[in-house]
């Protein structure tokens, strides 16, 4: 404790831009003496202190002491920096490296967290600079003392911390604006007012623009950096990365572009500085000293810089994070040969540049993910060194019949034969859809029982784009391999099955919903935050995903047996099947830039594809390893494969990893530049009936904003999707799957009121209201109920007309009803349909139509149905839409929901579930048998958690060609 005459304030000399922070005499030293307000407690401040006595940390600042009970005012004593706030420094030293001042800050909030220490507040001015030029962090945890006086603290605000939330994830969410005030010395959202920064936030989900190119380049802002800031300022706090994260793929984008140049090259600061921190200078080339091939090179217009930094001093409690990379700089690559180095047939050897015992070793561009605003400049586009030729393959022509509009007749089975695919000519024998016996090595895992015919429903999407509802919680089950539609389990995507006109072999599990703990695999839903360590063994018991990739660059390399090679790309796959983190693994030790050489190596040689592409898009797993991917140009290859490739297999595996890979707008922006949308359109919708659903799948994906519907639209693609809709509507052999893709892609495509009328104008509106009132399919039935809540805009009264007059109302009422008992998850598309009802357009006719159809009682049916069943994210959309219809549908609404039951069963499902199906729950029951009051401001919170930009999340299906594990292993 500090006693007030032990200090010595000088209130001339305020520190900051406000007036309760002085520099004073302090032990025969000088320090900083910061003045609480009335408000804060003696005894929760005394109780913070305890805390911060233990935080030594090089990049938080030191806390000297508190001041006694009897003080008045309270004060904190902390160290002094001459250099003061991080925006005041950049004004004076313009010619820093900030990618160190914002990597300092990611290290000193890592720490904090690492002592469950949350800051609460962090901005700009709680950055300061220490004399030799190392930032740190100040007010940690000082949000649960007093709140802010700072006039700007909203500008930081992450969508939750606008609700009174700050968390971990709210912590690194105000890092990433930090971070864009850091390059850009401006404050996040300029000039605008506090009412319009929380409806850009919390309502259309915007994030400030990426500076120009000009200012990028001279600041050091990269396209790996702008991609670890935007994943830091996600909506959902789920997907954020944690600190430990963040650290470490900052090291990794700094890693691979500074050196240690000559000093001849780098100037000290202009200011005093005692530190080794230098100015940042262009250099005209990056010298590779990373000793496993990138496989890549970067294009003449990214312009790498090279920047020196010395490392924060290790602390005690931690590893230094500083020191966890080698320099890793992407080079020219004369030849395969003599770069890829194999990790397995040199680990026992000395290493000075590369370890494979901890943190991540493969080059940086591994981890990133290029997602820049429209507005923004373009990434530098990364390309293949000696780009091997395509084989020249004379292309047959596509069979292409008019299809039948009609509706809701069904085409007879003798119509299903024109629409097979015309390209046939060989199939691999290692490769079908066999499921795996018992005595696999290789045995799946989690498998869900399947349904058969009309019952098989493609899981829940696992990946929301920026405008979805909150992700499920559970991991996506590994796809079983029983043939979809009642096709023989030997039907290969080459052969067609008896009866089933698109023999795809893809097979769906029902998607599951539960605590992220549970184990599953495949999934494309895990956050970047859940990447675990990177060194270890793999869940798979034993099997080390860096061994299996350092014996696979060995075989490579020295070019021996190509079935060698093959063994080792099944284990890969596998291994990335099974959990998101043995495909980090995987990343890490440098496997993509090996499965890229020989995709483009045995596309030349005309070798077997089939392995590689099911390794590579298994790896595609979240949009920083598609990233990673997209950037050495592998889409014009794949687009290539897609377009010419004589087999049925191939082509199908790499439109399956150009759906793998879209992922973010600026990958969907590249592959319509590249001219995939025709081809999908050709080759897929058009050219035959079995890769129809998977182009529709893919370019569903592709619409990634509303910029890109609308490129599309103007292109005239709507008329070809609901024609594939249409097709598959009447097309009697036509699998759930086939109908599902074609709702999926209208779904992704309502975006706005003039899109929507124009797909309701090319006839879609028929067909779902045709699927909503006569399929009992889960699959069919969720897509359906979620392309009709898409299509439903603020106040768009002409579309709530239109699809009322055509039955969906009697369509959505029957829905819970006809579900299996084991299905829940589409009741989430059937909420999330009725709270776009409820809010795009509920005048005396709406309700009357939705009341008159059941859609009230089948609602409350369906908070019955699920209450029990461990499905959050239903309860959540649930929830929500009685709120909604307890808002809009006025007391005779609210008197029925109270008549049947609905509060009490709200306050149920709030007791038992976790804390966000608690609160909307609450909020719900609020908004049904509250006052006046209460409910305005529950229908007020409800609105908020509504995001009206898109609302269909992106789904990946599962791969269409799967392994014979036992043909294999023989």
């Amino acid at each position: 404790m500090i006693r007030p005459e032990e200090i010595s304030i000088d209130e001339s000399a305020t520190l900051g831009s406000g007036k309760s922070v002085y520099k004073a005499d302090y032990q025969n030293g000088v320090g900083a003496v910061k003045v609480l307000s009335s408000e804060a407690s003696v005894t929760a401040l005394h109780t913070r202190a305890a805390i911060w006595e233990g935080l030594d940390h090089p990049n938080v600042l030191k806390i000297f002491g508190v001041c006694t009970e009897d003080a008045d005012p309270l004060f904190i004593v902390t160290e002094y920096q001459s250099f003061g706030d991080a925006a005041r420094y950049l004004k004076t030293n313009p010619n820093v490296d900030r990618a160190q001042i914002v990597l300092d800050v990611a290290c000193g909030m890592q720490f904090i967290h690492s002592r469950n220490v949350i800051h609460g507040g962090l901005k700009t001015s709680d950055i300061l600079i220490k004399d030799d030029g190392t930032a740190c962090i100040t007010d940690y945890g000082m949000s649960e003392i007093q709140s802010t006086k700072n006039n700007d603290a909203h500008r930081y605000f992450s969508p939750e911390a606008w609700k009174g939330i700050t968390s971990k994830p709210s912590d690194v969410y105000a890092f990433a604006m930090c971070a864009y005030e850091i390059f850009t010395s401006l404050p996040p959202w300029g000039v605008l007012p506090e009412k319009h920064i929380i409806r850009m936030v919390c309502h259309e989900d915007v994030r400030p623009d990426r500076p120009d190119p000009t200012l990028s380049i001279r600041v050091g802002l990269t396209d790996q950096i702008w991609d670890i800031v935007e994943e830091s300022w996600h909506k959902e706090a789920r997907m954020r990365p944690t600190f430990d994260i963040v650290v470490r793929l900052w090291q990794a984008a700094c890693n691979g572009s500074i050196s240690s140049p000559p000093a001849p090259c780098l100037e000290r600061s202009s200011s005093n500085v005692n530190g080794t921190r230098r100015q940042m200078a262009i250099q005209p080339e990056v010298v590779d000293e990373h000793d496993v091939p990138p496989a890549y090179s970067l294009a003449e217009d990214a312009e790498p810089q090279q920047r020196a930094f010395q490392a924060s001093p290790e602390p005690e409690a931690l590893p230094n994070p500083h020191s966890q990379y080698h320099n890793m700089h992407p080079r020219q690559s004369p030849s395969f040969d003599e770069d890829c180095m194999s990790e397995a047939s040199s680990s026992s050897a000395p290493r000075s540049r590369l370890s494979l015992h901890r943190g991540p070793s493969s080059p940086a561009s591994s981890y990133y993910r290029t997602s820049s605003p429209p507005s923004s400049a373009p990434p530098g586009v990364q390309s293949f060194d000696n780009l091997p030729p395509l084989r020249d393959v004379k292309v047959r022509p596509l069979d292409i019949k008019k299809r039948d509009s009609k509706l809701p007749y069904m085409a007879e089975e003798k119509d299903a034969a024109p629409y097979a695919q015309p390209l046939q000519p060989y199939h691999n024998p290692r490769l079908s859809v066999q499921p795996p016996t018992p005595a696999s090595p290789l045995p799946h895992v989690n498998e869900r029982p399947q349904y058969h015919d009309r019952q098989s429903m493609p899981p829940q999407p696992t990946v929301y784009d920026e405008s979805a509802r909150p992700h499920y919680n559970q991991r996506q089950s590994m796809p079983a391999t029983a043939p979809c539609g009642g096709g023989s389990p030997g039907t290969t995507y080459g052969v067609p099955g008896p009866g089933v006109a698109r023999s795809l072999t893809r097979q769906f599990s029902g998607m599951q919903l539960g605590s992220m703990g549970s184990s599953g695999v495949g999934s494309d839903l895990q956050s970047i935050s859940d990447i675990g360590s990177i060194s270890g063994m793999s869940s798979s018991g034993g099997v080390n995903p860096v061994l299996i990739a350092g014996a696979l660059q060995a075989e490579v390399r020295q070019r021996r047996d190509p079935h060698a090679i093959d063994e080792y790309l099944m284990k890969i796959h596998f291994l990335a099947s099974q959990s998101d983190k043995s495909a980090q693994k995987l990343i890490t030790a440098g496997v993509i830039p090996t499965l890229i050489h020989l995709l483009k190596t045995r596309a030349a040689a005309d070798e077997r594809l089939e392995p590689v592409l099911i390794a590579l898009g298994t790896l595609a797993y979240d949009s920083l390893s598609a990233n990673t991917i997209y950037r050495t140009d592998t889409t014009t290859t794949l687009i290539e494969l897609f377009a010419s490739s004589e087999s049925d297999d191939v082509a199908a595996l790499a439109l399956w990893n150009l759906t793998r890979l879209t992922r973010t707008t600026d990958i969907a922006n590249g592959l319509i530049k590249r001219g995939l949308p025709k081809q999908l359109v050709e080759r897929g919708l058009h050219g035959g009936s079995r890769g129809a659903s998977l182009s529709a799948w893919c370019l569903g994906n592709l619409i990634q904003s509303d910029s890109i519907a609308e490129t599309l639209a103007d292109q005239g693609i709507v008329p070809d999707i609901v024609d594939h809709l249409r097709h598959s509507t009447n097309l009697i052999t036509s699998a759930p799957d086939d109908i599902s893709s074609g709702l999926f892609v209208i779904a992704r495509m309502a975006r706005s009121i003039k899109l929507a009328k124009i797909l309701a104008k090319a006839g879609c509106v028929d067909l779902l209201a045709h699927h909503l009132n006569t399929s009992t399919d889960p699959s069919v039935l969720h897509w359906s109920a979620r392309a009709v809540g898409c299509l439903m805009r603020p106040n768009s009264s002409d579309m709530s007309k239109i699809l009322l007059e055509k039955g969906v109302a009697g369509g959505l009422a029957r829905l819970p009803s006809v579900l299996p008992t084991e299905e829940v998850e589409p009741l989430a598309s059937f909420a999330f349909a009725i709270q776009r009802f409820s809010c795009a357009e509920w005048g005396g006719g709406t309700r009357k139509a939705l009341v008159d159809a059941g859609v009230v009682d089948s609602l409350l049916a369906a908070l019955r149905t699920a209450a029990d069943e461990p499905y959050p994210q239903v309860h959540i959309e649930l929830a929500l839409a009685v709120s909604f219809l307890g808002d809009v549908g006025g007391s005779s609404i609210r008197k029925e929901i109270v008549h049947a039951g609905g509060v009490k069963i709200l306050k149920s499902i709030a007791q038992n579930g976790n804390p966000e199906v608690a609160k909307a729950c609450n909020m719900a029951a609020t908004s049904i048998s509250g006052n006046i009051w209460t409910r305005n401001a529950a229908s007020a919170k409800t609105a908020m958690n509504h995001n009206w930009s898109g609302g269909c999340p992106e789904y990946h299906p599962p791969c269409p060609v799967q392994y014979d594990f036992e043909e294999v292993a023989a």
